[in-house]
């Protein structure tokens, strides 16, 4: 398959962003290089409609394999460990986990509040920028499933909660592969935090993930 040319200018404009991704574009996608900004702003502007609908979108079948593949990878690499999820939403990655303790995170409050009646003493769901957020322990698995987009700097996000990470914790990342934004990304988190797994999941509607679970210091 073609690959872009690194020195291809990105596209800028985020209204065109918005006419691609709402045009049905998506096979066009891999090869189109909307910038972060580009996609963050039409990913805050859907963000709107999804908080309205509390999120349906990601309780559908199709985002079932995604979500097994990354519930996978935490359990097996850290087996009753103790599991942070940044950018919870309302917490589907919680559901079915096996894990000792679980914290999720997110900023949105009336999306955090769905998920509060399975808090208990293993599982606490807090309203937090993942952005600023300061662990009060260290994790096993940090999870970043479909949230790297939001922040300003992804690689430096992923950097700066290393320091969260038990000596043999590891990042799980999910990234949506059928973005020109999301390939880069991917290729600038192996070259800072090796990649010791990697599962690609697609749907029949043609969307597709790439989940990695990434193990600072491996060799």
């Amino acid at each position: 398959m073609p690959t872009i040319a690194p020195d291809i200018r990105p596209l800028e404009d985020p209204s065109l962003t918005v006419r691609l991704m709402e045009a049905g574009a998506m096979p066009l996608l891999p090869y189109v290089p909307i910038p972060h900004r580009a996609l963050r702003w039409y990913l805050e502007r859907d963000n709107a409609a999804e908080n309205a609908q509390g999120w349906a979108r990601l309780e559908d079948i199709n985002e079932l394999g995604r979500y097994r593949v990354v519930q996978g990878y935490m359990e097996a690499f850290a087996p009753g460990g103790a599991m942070l999820d940044v950018g919870c939403a309302q917490g589907l990655l919680q559901r079915g986990l096996r894990y000792a303790s679980y914290t999720g995170i997110d900023p949105l409050a009336e999306t955090v509040a769905t998920a509060q009646d399975r808090a208990d003493e293993r599982t606490r769901f807090l309203v937090a920028d993942g952005a600023t957020y300061v662990p009060d322990r260290e994790y096993d698995v940090i999870a970043f499933n479909e949230t790297l987009y939001y922040f300003d700097d992804p690689v430096a996000t992923v950097l700066r909660y290393q320091q969260f990470l038990a000596p043999s914790g590891v990042f799980v990342i999910s990234l949506f592969n059928r973005l020109w934004f999301a390939r880069r990304l991917m290729r600038r988190l192996q070259a800072v935090s090796p990649v010791v797994a990697e599962t690609r999941v697609f749907s029949r509607q043609g969307a597709g993930w790439t989940i990695r679970v990434h193990r600072p210091g491996a060799a």
